[in-house]
């Protein structure tokens, strides 16, 4: 009983911080998502760090992929002002095979200048360009990206203030134009955001303005995450299906793919 309580308290403080840091506008956050390439003659190596705010604290997911290779890294994240500090959280059993890294280690920071990102080098080295050349310039932010918007999993979206989101709610606007006030009126969310790959999907029933039995459907919010967009559809009784995307390329066959 005390477990539970204490279990129900920290869910409670977690979505406090969550929405204290979504209406939080002016306050400067590290989060988002950073690159790095580098290549020579034989390999090439990406790597993508992921940087969630979630209140109560930052963490991060750190991925490296070779030709042939992938290394996936969850981390803590320690913020001072311009400073973000990254050190290894958790290892699987396989990736402690593979790997020399500890958890615990001091893999890197990251300090914001006025001009770029200066990388130090620490447990963790570049593969391929050497961790004591004189450029301190390795990491860059990519331009709107929403990767870490897969913080929202597992939470109901007014929960978390998940439509206030201004990415989400300037392109729900865009894609569903007039419809948009009624559209969220009617919605009903029953379950919480899940994700399924690269994508983030809200499911809910709809209703019509009459409430009756004949107007009731199904409606589903799909955002690429990866893609940086948004599929948004209503599914009604009859099996007639209204589609509003904000892309031109957005893959409609998506939508029967993750509801089924």
């Amino acid at each position: 009983m005390i477990y539970k309580s204490v279990k129900r308290l920290s869910r409670i403080w977690i979505l406090s911080y969550l929405c204290l840091a979504f209406f939080d506008s002016y306050s400067q956050t590290w989060e988002g998502t950073y690159v790095f390439d580098e290549a020579d003659n034989n390999n090439a190596y990406h790597y993508k760090l992921i940087v969630y705010d979630k209140g109560l604290a930052h963490t991060a997911d750190l991925n490296i992929k070779g030709i042939k290779s992938l290394e996936s890294y969850q981390c803590k994240v320690i913020i001072n002002g311009q400073k973000l500090q990254l050190y290894l959280k958790y290892l699987d059993k396989e990736a402690k095979k593979r790997t020399l890294l500890k958890e615990g280690d001091l893999l890197l920071s990251l300090v914001l200048n006025k001009d770029n990102i200066e990388t130090y080098w620490n447990s963790l080295k570049p593969r391929i360009v050497p961790a004591n050349s004189k450029t301190k310039t390795f990491f860059e932010i990519k331009p709107n990206s929403i990767e870490h918007y897969r913080k929202y999993a597992g939470f109901f979206p007014y929960e978390v203030g998940f439509f206030n989101e201004p990415w989400i709610e300037d392109n729900l606007k865009k894609i569903l134009t007039e419809n948009y006030d009624n559209f969220l009126s009617y919605l009903v969310i029953e379950k919480p955001i899940k994700i399924q790959g690269q994508y983030l999907i809200i499911e809910g029933s709809k209703l019509g303005k009459d409430n009756t039995i004949k107007s009731k459907g199904s409606s589903m919010i799909i955002v690429d995450i990866l893609k940086g967009k948004i599929n948004s559809a209503v599914f009604t009784l009859s099996g007639k299906t209204t589609v509003y995307k904000n892309l031109d390329d957005t893959d409609e066959d998506v939508l029967d793919r993750l509801r089924k």
